[in-house]
C-alpha cells in the first residue's frame, strides 16, 4: 500500500472510533508538539546568534555548512533556519507569537518572508496567519502583499525569482523543484492535469518508468502527475487542450484557485483569450442554469467551480470533478444546485461504492 493511499484506505468507520483512546493520544500529541515548537525556537535563536560570532569560519565555509555538519541536516534546511532566526531578531512580535505557541514553525517560515518588509504590520500578519492553515498561508500572504506592490513590480519580481532546481535523493531518485510566475504555473498545471485526466488508470505509463503490476495497477495521483510530466516532456503536449480560468473582479484578478495575478498579465493575454461573462446574484452566488442532459455543460462546470472552489468532502483543490448529488439516475436532470465538486479520489470512491460510473466526461 502506498503512503498516499493509506489515509483513505485506513479511515475507520464512525462506529469504530475509540474516542477515549483518541482523546488521550490527541492530548499527548499536542503536548509533544508544544515542547517541539519551544525547542525549535530556542535552536533557531541560537544558530542565528552563533552566525553573528563568526566562529563557524574556523572550520566551515559558511555557518549553514557548520550547522549541517554538526546537526546532521542538509545545508538548505540550515540556511532556512538562519534566515528565519535573523528575521525574528528584527520581528519581535512574530518571535513572541512563536514563543507563546500562537504560530507553528511552518507558519513562521512563510510569515517572515513577508513580515521582514513590513515590520510595522506584524500584528496584522500574525492575525492572518492564525486564521489560515499552513497549507493556505502562502496564497493568503500573496493576496495580502499585492496591496503593497504595483503590478509592474510584482511581474518583475516574479520574473526575477523564477527558477528550477534539482538534486538526487538517497534512493537514487531525482527531485525537481520549479518556481514559476502565476500564469505560467497555471498553464503548466492545466497541461499536467489534462494529461492525467485523459490517461486511463494504470495505462500509458511513460517510458523509463516501471510497468510492473504493483506500480501501474493503482498509482496515486502524485504518481500519475509525475508520469504526466514525463509524458509531456518526452512526447510533447500537442494533443492536450487546456483551459486556464482567470477571474477579473473589482477587487483584483486571480487564477481559479485564488492565486493573485496582475492586471497587466490579464491585459497582455486578453486579445488572444476567450472572454466569458459570469453573472452573480446580489449575494455573489453564480446564477443557476439547468438542463435535462446527463453531463454538465461548460457553463455549469464553471458555475460549480466558482461556487465550491474545492472538493466538498476533503477540501482538495486538484483534479476536481463535477458530481451529481442526488444521482442523475434519480433526478434525470442536471442543475447546478444538484452538482458539487469532488476531487478525483473522493469522486471515484463515491462511484465505487454505489456501483455507477459515467461512460464519458466526469460527472
Amino acid at each position: 500500500m502506498s503512503i498516499n493511499s493509506a489515509p483513505t484506505a485506513l479511515r475507520p468507520r464512525r462506529a469504530q472510533v475509540d474516542r477515549a483512546a483518541g482523546d488521550v493520544a490527541a492530548a499527548t500529541i499536542r503536548t509533544i508538539a508544544a515542547d517541539l515548537h519551544r525547542s525549535r525556537l530556542q535552536l533557531i535563536r541560537a544558530v542565528a546568534a552563533y552566525d553573528l560570532t563568526g566562529h563557524w569560519a574556523l572550520s566551515a565555509p559558511t555557518c549553514a555548512h557548520w550547522i549541517a555538519t554538526e546537526l546532521g541536516m542538509t545545508t538548505g534546511t540550515a540556511r532556512e533556519w538562519l534566515r528565519v532566526g535573523h528575521a525574528m531578531r528584527a520581528l519581535a512580535e512574530v518571535d513572541r507569537a512563536f514563543e507563546h505557541g500562537r504560530l507553528s514553525y511552518a507558519k513562521v517560515r512563510e510569515l517572515t518572508r513577508v513580515a521582514i518588509d513590513h515590520p510595522d504590520r506584524q500584528a496584522e500578519l500574525i492575525e492572518l496567519a492564525e486564521k489560515e492553515t499552513a497549507n493556505d498561508l502562502g496564497r493568503a500572504l500573496a493576496e495580502w502583499s499585492a496591496q503593497f506592490e504595483t503590478p509592474e513590480e510584482r511581474d518583475e519580481r516574479h520574473q526575477r525569482e523564477r527558477g528550477l532546481w534539482c538534486h538526487v535523493k538517497h534512493d537514487g531518485m531525482g527531485v525537481i523543484t520549479i518556481r514559476l510566475p502565476p500564469l505560467a504555473f497555471g498553464s503548466a498545471m492545466a497541461a499536467i492535469d489534462a494529461r492525467v485526466m485523459t490517461t486511463q488508470r494504470g495505462k500509458n505509463v511513460p517510458a523509463g518508468t516501471s510497468s510492473s503490476p504493483s506500480a501501474a495497477d493503482a498509482p496515486s495521483f502524485a504518481q500519475r502527475r509525475s508520469d504526466a510530466v514525463l509524458d509531456l516532456l518526452t512526447n510533447g503536449g500537442a494533443s492536450i487542450t487546456t483551459e486556464i480560468i482567470l477571474h477579473v473582479r473589482g477587487d483584483g484578478c486571480t487564477l481559479d484557485d485564488g492565486t493573485p495575478v496582475t492586471g497587466s498579465t490579464v491585459e497582455r493575454i486578453a486579445s488572444e483569450s476567450f472572454i466569458r461573462t459570469m453573472i452573480h446574484d446580489a449575494e455573489s452566488h453564480p446564477i443557476n442554469v439547468s438542463g435535462r442532459h446527463r453531463f454538465p455543460t461548460d457553463r455549469q462546470r464553471r458555475l460549480v467551480h466558482e461556487r465550491d472552489r474545492r472538493c466538498v468532502d476533503c477540501g482538495g483543490t486538484s483534479l476536481l470533478h463535477v458530481h451529481h448529488e442526488p444521482p442523475f439516475e434519480v433526478t434525470e436532470q442536471t442543475v447546478v444546485d444538484e452538482l458539487r465538486l469532488e476531487c478525483a479520489i473522493c469522486h471515484r470512491k463515491i462511484h465505487d461504492e454505489d456501483g455507477r460510473w459515467p461512460t464519458k466526461r466526469s460527472a
